[in-house]
Order: structure tokens, then sequence, then C-alpha cells
């Protein structure tokens, strides 16, 4: 009995060493375990950009392959426009850029939103691009402007010297979607090296196992042949709320953007650039479609979700119509591509596509930078014997809400 015990705490005591060695190794050779502090470095206003000793990271700290001194098209948005869940050549900037044969330059970082882009402005035209398009995803986007009031205290000096009064957002931190509460299993996987790795190798089969036994609670499964995903109740409350222009904190990124959207227009316009949106849908959006032509069975949070961030959508595009801004929605495009491929999005908790949905991005960018009339700049007007402010304000494009795609089928 004692030389069993032995021999168990010897097992034991080497079964622990090798992990350990493991974990350390992990920890000095490799990303994990996953830290946003190793991938990102501070920035006083902007609060981090992307450590340029990355694979993909330009000097500047963003997602290219080069620090370009000049570039046709220049790409402003969050985790979206960087391509999160795909290669840097598959960001849709990158896939646009082999799309159109122009040079496009990606400032997309994740976590950045409506603020950012306002401030990147300034790098966007430095690089004097023939176009700017800003990749705007209404889920955070419209939320993160009153967080980031309350997260850096640079931004409500900074907007209220533009006449926007950043105490309407309230001295509360704005709802934070979560998608499920942490298990001391996740809290392992955040801590150490192993379980960081354990967990993003073994993700989408322990996700699949769950449904199979219905271990998934409190989510809305999608278990149809050819695509499977997951999406949480609380993700999706949180996304109503955060999308809802009845809501103050709404509304104040609603007259953000506005600000923001007539400065990009006029100032991009200026320059003889043209300056457009690309509106990029949720996973649940992309998926109502087809989910109602199938009569999948949907729990009513989903319906309000989807509901709520059209609604979000529809005030924002009034936004960029009032100002004449051109933009395209990305969600036909992804709608189509989720017939032909399938599983478009991780099977759980992500609203990142893969790379075929970052191609529908492109291709979409790609028909909006067709629609986009080339800017007329004030030194061009005076030159033609026109009035400049008059011939600013005709050259921006209104762009029509796009045809609804056809019903989907399989």
């Amino acid at each position: 009995m004692k030389r069993r015990a032995a021999e168990l705490g010897l097992l034991l005591g080497s079964l622990f060493a090798a992990l350990l060695a493991v974990e350390l190794g992990l920890r000095l050779f490799t990303r994990y375990p996953l830290d946003d502090a190793k991938t990102q470095q501070p920035d006083p206003v902007l609060r981090w950009r992307m450590r340029p000793e990355l694979a993909g990271i330009d000097d500047r700290g963003f997602r290219n392959a080069a620090a370009l001194a000049s570039a046709e098209v220049v790409a402003i948005g969050d985790s979206h426009t960087y391509g999160f869940n795909a290669s840097p050549e598959d960001s849709w900037p990158a896939q646009l850029e082999r799309l159109t044969g122009r040079t496009v330059y990606n400032l997309g970082v994740g976590g950045y939103g409506l603020l950012e882009y306002w401030y990147l402005l300034d790098e966007a035209l430095a690089l004097q691009p023939r176009e700017i398009l800003v990749g705007v995803y209404v889920v955070n986007d419209l939320a993160d402007v009153c967080a980031r009031l309350l997260d850096v205290p640079y931004w409500r000096p900074w907007l209220h010297a533009r006449g926007i009064d950043g105490d309407r957002c309230g001295s509360a931190a704005p709802h934070e979607a979560r998608r499920h509460e942490r298990d001391i299993w996740e809290r392992l996987g955040l801590a150490t090296a192993v379980g960081s790795l354990w967990g993003v190798a073994t993700a989408d089969q322990r996700m699949r196992f769950d449904i199979w036994r219905g271990a998934v609670e409190k989510a809305f499964v999608v278990d149809v042949p050819g695509t499977r995903t997951v999406m949480y109740h609380r993700w999706l409350r949180g996304k109503r709320e955060s999308t809802d222009p009845a809501r103050p904190q709404v509304a104040v990124a609603l007259e953000v953007a506005r600000r923001f959207l007539a400065e990009g227009r006029e100032r991009s316009t200026a320059r003889g650039s043209g300056f457009g949106v690309l509106l990029i849908p949720s996973k649940e959006v992309v998926y109502a479609r087809y989910l109602a032509e199938i009569g999948y069975p949907r729990p009513e949070v989903y319906d309000a979700d989807v509901h709520g961030e059209e609604l979000g959508t529809a005030a924002l595009v009034r936004v960029l119509d009032e100002l004449g801004i051109p933009w395209i929605d990305a969600r036909p495009g992804l709608e189509r591509a989720l017939v032909e491929v399938g599983d478009l999005y991780p099977l759980h908790r992500d609203d990142h596509p893969f790379a075929p949905g970052y191609r529908a991005y492109a291709e979409a960018a790609r028909e909006l930078l067709g629609r986009m009339k080339p800017a007329v700049t004030a030194r061009q007007a005076l030159a033609a014997g026109s009035d400049p402010l008059a011939t600013l304000g005709r050259s921006a494009t209104r762009t029509p809400p796009l045809v609804a795609v056809s019903p989907l089928t399989r």
C-alpha cells in the first residue's frame, strides 16, 4: 500500500513538474497566457496601439506590412477593421486592396470607437488618400462613447470644446454586454499559460460536446445542418441596451457621430478625398433572416436584440443621409456568405467572422468606393469660378439604402 502511494505521489509530482515546465516555456516563448499587455502598447489618448514588434504590425502600431507615407484608401475602425479571427492578409482592408488594386492602409484596432475614429482623422488625412472609409460596428461604437468618457480624462474637455455635453452620460459606467459569467475554469484559463492554450485549442470541441448533451444554458443555440453557433442571453440583452436611441448614453453617441462624420466629410472634401461609411452588422443580425426563412424557433430576447440593433443602425443611417455621406451596409453580403459558407462565425461567443465574412466586408467596401464621387477641393472650386462652400456642399453623394437581397435558401 505504501509502495503504491509512493508511486502515485511520484507520478503526480512528475506530472506537476511537466506542467510547470510547459507553463514556463509557454510564458517565455509564446503569447500565452493571453494578455493584452503583450500585444498592446499604451497611448495617452487612444489607450493603446498594437506593439510594432509583433508580426504584421507597422511602426505606427497598426496592422499593416509597413508604415506607408501615403495610401489611396485609408480604413478606420475597430477589431472588425483590424481583422480579429483572420490573418493580416484576410482582414477586409487587405482584401479590399486585392479586389481594387489600390493601396489600403489599415487604421483599425480592437477596442476603438467613434471618439478614436475622430481622433485618427489627422493620421488618415496625413496619408493623402483618395478615400477614407470608416467601418462602424453599431453594437459597440455607440455604447463606447460614454464608456470612454469615464475611462480616459482627455475626452470630456475635448468634447466640451466642441459643444458636446458629456455630462449627459452620467457618472456610472454604461451597461457592458457580457456573453456569460466566467467560471473557475475560465479564470484559470486567463491566469495560466497552459489553461489559455487549452481553452483556445479545445473551445469549439467543448462547445460541440455541450450542445450535444444539452448543457448550454441561458443561451440561444443555433444548431442546423451546415451552421452552428451560440448567442448568450446576457450578451443579447446588453446589445439591445447599447443600441437603443432612447437611452441618454446612445443619444450622446449619436450626437458625437454626427459631429465626427460632419467634420470627417468636410475635412476630407477640403483635401480632395472621399469619405464614406461601411456599416458592420452583428452575427445575430446576419443570422436573423435565414432563421426566419427556415422557421427556426427563436427566443424573444434574440428577436428583441435584432430589432434593437436595427433601430440603432437606422438612427445612424438618418445621420449619414442628412449629412450626404455615402454609406453601405455589409449585411446583405454577409447573409449570402452565411448561406454559401455555413459556419461564417466561431461556434461560440465571438461576433467576428472568419475570412469569408471579411471578404463580404471588402466586397461591400469596393461597391461603396464605386459609388463615391471624387471630392472637389476649395482651390479647384475657385479655379472653376464657383462658390467653394457651395461646391463642397454638393461634393458628397447621398447613397440610397441597399435593396434587400432575395430570401435566403439552402
